[in-house]
């Protein structure tokens, strides 16, 4: 490799980081702007729309290989910070519009309009160097299992999403950036946000949403769950993700009920407003919620579950909605309460 064609500072992504936000450093250690920066590593014609698409899930192999070049640090490495190396574990493949688990941007020109990043203030005010985390951009990430704080998903002063790549916008002079910390918008430290504890009675519950969120970055493991050991990969994600949506249902309600009521959550705040939209674009504390009563109705599993639906004459079909699930829970759910789809046909 040409020596001189190396960038004069190239920090390795750290630890877990994004790649929006490793390449928003490398911008700042290079003392550039980042939009310029843009240009100067892609071209002009790549690197003008660069930030007018979501470069956390479709940054090519082609653009990566320019950045290797550029900095010396392995395609694997730059790979590892994209969100395309969840394939297999959170989804089987990356798609060009909606993903399961991933928060959308919202993207508006160069900006980003929806709350697409997460953030622990006090991981951030622990870092030496301060990064925004890969993890940071899944909807599941609700608290952090570090610091058993709530995720903030917007800056506490001025309500705005998380842009930390515009923090020179309307400042020729300025090359120099504080804090990637900064918000683009009032200039709070982001680091200093108040912070709250996870309001939640059932510890087992607490801890099964630090496994979930921990474990996506592990590829294939086994949750044990009474005699019943489930697999935690997209498999389980999956089922995860489509019990957050039936609970959210008019026939899951009484299952959501049961589950808010065991949690001590109020049951009327979030059964008199629910609103009927995908898990992803939901607020924070929804999205947590619904995780909560999802990970408490698969607890001893299939145990619970089936007891609650017998009680309240839940079919396989009516629980299935003839979708084609993950055969660990289909499997049970059909050998459960097969018996009473067949009352209810023989009854109409």
């Amino acid at each position: 490799m040409e020596t001189f064609k190396i960038l004069p500072a190239h920090p390795h992504p750290l630890d877990g980081e994004l790649f929006s936000s490793w390449f928003a450093r490398l911008a700042f250690d290079n003392v550039s702007k980042v939009h310029s920066f843009a240009i100067e590593i892609f071209g002009q014609q790549y690197g003008h729309s660069f930030w007018t698409r979501d470069i956390d899930c479709f940054i090519d192999q082609n653009r990566s290989s320019q950045i290797s070049y550029r900095t010396g640090i392995n395609e694997s490495e730059i790979f590892q910070t994209t969100i395309r190396s969840y394939e297999g574990v959170l989804f089987t493949q990356l798609n060009s519009g909606f993903n399961r688990w991933i928060l959308p941007c919202g993207i508006y020109h160069r900006t980003r309009k929806s709350n697409w990043l997460v953030f622990c203030p006090l991981c951030l005010a622990a870092d030496q160097v301060p990064y925004f985390r890969k993890s940071w951009r899944l909807s599941l990430f609700t608290v952090c299992p570090t610091h058993q704080i709530y995720m903030l998903e917007s800056c506490p002063k001025c309500s705005q999403p998380i842009n930390f790549f515009r923090q020179e916008l309307g400042e020729r002079s300025k090359y120099f950036v504080n804090a990637i910390t900064d918000c683009a918008y009032c200039k709070f430290d982001l680091r200093n946000s108040n912070i709250k504890l996870i309001a939640l009675s059932d510890s087992r519950i607490i801890q099964d949403i630090f496994d979930l969120i921990k474990k996506h970055d592990d590829g294939w493991w086994y949750l044990k769950q009474g005699q019943y050991a489930l697999p935690y990969s997209f498999a389980y994600y999956d089922v995860i993700h489509y019990l957050s949506s039936f609970l959210n249902s008019k026939v899951g309600t009484p299952l959501y009920e049961e589950a808010l009521i065991d949690l001590n959550f109020n049951t009327s705040t979030f059964l008199q407003n629910r609103k009927n939209q995908v898990f992803e674009i939901r607020s924070l504390n929804e999205r947590f919620i619904l995780l909560a009563c999802t990970l408490w109705l698969l607890d001893n599993w299939p145990i619970r579950m089936v007891e609650l639906c017998k009680k309240y004459n839940l079919t396989a079909s009516k629980i299935t909605r003839s979708e084609v699930l993950p055969f660990w829970f289909s499997k049970e759910i059909d050998l459960n309460l097969r018996g009473i789809d067949v009352i209810a046909r023989n009854f109409n």
